[in-house]
């Protein structure tokens, strides 16, 4: 059985591959076929992936496509924070009859 990616490329165990739906990164650990859709399970997170939605990459792409919970932390929370001010700063922007 022949896999493919979403681009044509092999798809085989060992392979490294980004899921283009959240950029999540990882090696296949199984392939499987399974209601006329072939399937890749990611070994680092245990999720499997349709081969239409993923792409081939070189282990050594990994980092430029691994993201940093850490970031994704940081970043929610200065959005959140950013949204807060914005909504304080509306809220102060009405006039006496309610419009703005």
């Amino acid at each position: 059985m022949e896999a493919c990616d979403i681009r044509g490329e092999t798809v085989s165990i060992g392979s490294y591959a980004r899921y283009g739906g959240t950029g999540t990164v990882g090696q296949v650990s199984d392939i499987k076929i399974e209601n006329n859709s072939t399937w890749a399970k990611f070994n680092e997170n245990s999720l499997w992936y349709s081969l239409d939605t993923i792409e081939v990459i070189n282990k050594d792409d990994i980092k430029k496509y691994a993201h940093d919970d850490k970031d994704r932390v940081e970043k929610v929370k200065d959005l959140k924070n950013n949204v807060k001010e914005d909504a304080v700063a509306n809220a102060m922007d009405v006039d006496a009859c309610g419009a703005g």
